[in-house]
């Protein structure tokens, strides 16, 4: 039947499923069957997917703005922290570490362990990506238009660098989380624009326009037949293939609905989903 919205996607690990609905719950779920193994609900409103690192989930919630720690067997909250504004910005755990912003436009680094806060960071807006992580720093775009370089030990600012923007002194929000690759940092843009940022200094490498919003996280793959390639989606209505170096479209192809999901790229074939209608496309990745 008609169940809560599914924003994001889900989780595989072991042989099973882990998500979030709308609605504010988290589930588990058999991979293989589809039987759900526990239901637990962890907030009102949700529109992220959650983490897995060391038998436990963690997740953020939009209403009410908080971080938790959930036990993987049964989701029993272990640890919740209050943030004092909304996230839906899935976190990334690396160490003992768990990262990720809110709407206020703090980037936070709590203990996995109990939820202490260690160091937060203020960026140029509210922050609804996740963080990508590449060697000791985090990568984050935000609603003020910046994508941000951040060293994970204390929450310093590597560097920041604005997106072009519409122009008439408006910047682009950046949705999209990132993908670091190749040396370089590739997001989408509500500016209708693609990036690469040099990751070393945030310098723009190349910006490529698309005829909508680019909701849709970057998929970064180098294969022997393509080259290095980022493949993402428009809610033009179309799924691009571009020269991960020159920013030059390798392919376009359209789906015949706005993409607001991420792609996957999986052997030499890279899936998107559409926002309309229930059609999952699978595209040769050097073909299209």
């Amino acid at each position: 039947g008609d169940g809560p919205l599914l924003e994001f996607p889900p989780i595989y690990v072991r042989g099973r499923l882990f998500l979030l609905d709308n609605n504010g719950h988290a589930l588990a779920l058999d991979a293989d069957t589809g039987k759900v193994l526990w239901k637990r609900r962890v907030g009102r409103l949700n529109a992220s997917s959650p983490t897995y690192a060391h038998h436990r989930l963690f997740v953020v919630n939009l209403v009410p703005g908080h971080v938790l720690a959930l036990n993987e067997k049964n989701g029993k909250t272990e640890w919740k922290k209050d943030l004092g504004s909304r996230s839906e910005s899935s976190p990334v755990v690396v160490g003992n570490r768990v990262f990720f912003g809110d709407e206020g436009g703090n980037l936070f680094a709590v203990d996995r362990r109990n939820g202490r806060t260690i160091w937060t960071t203020q960026l140029c807006g509210a922050i609804k990506a996740a963080p990508a992580y590449r060697s000791d720093t985090l990568f984050v775009g935000d609603y003020g238009g910046c994508m941000s370089a951040v060293k994970t030990r204390n929450g310093q600012i590597r560097w920041q660098t604005s997106s072009q923007g519409l122009g008439f002194g408006t910047t682009g929000a950046f949705y999209s989380t990132p993908a670091v690759a190749f040396g370089r940092v590739y997001s989408g843009n509500n500016d209708n624009r693609v990036y690469s940022f040099d990751a070393k200094d945030g310098t723009i490498a190349w910006s490529h326009s698309t005829g909508g919003y680019v909701y849709s996280g970057p998929a970064a793959a180098d294969t022997p037949n393509t080259g290095p390639t980022v493949y993402i989606g428009s809610v033009d209505g179309n799924a691009y293939a571009i020269n991960a170096k020159t920013g030059e479209t390798r392919w376009a192809r359209s789906v015949g609905g706005q993409i607001l999901g991420s792609l996957s790229a999986v052997g030499n074939i890279v899936y998107a989903g559409t926002y309309v209608g229930t059609t999952t496309y699978g595209f040769s990745m050097r073909t299209g």
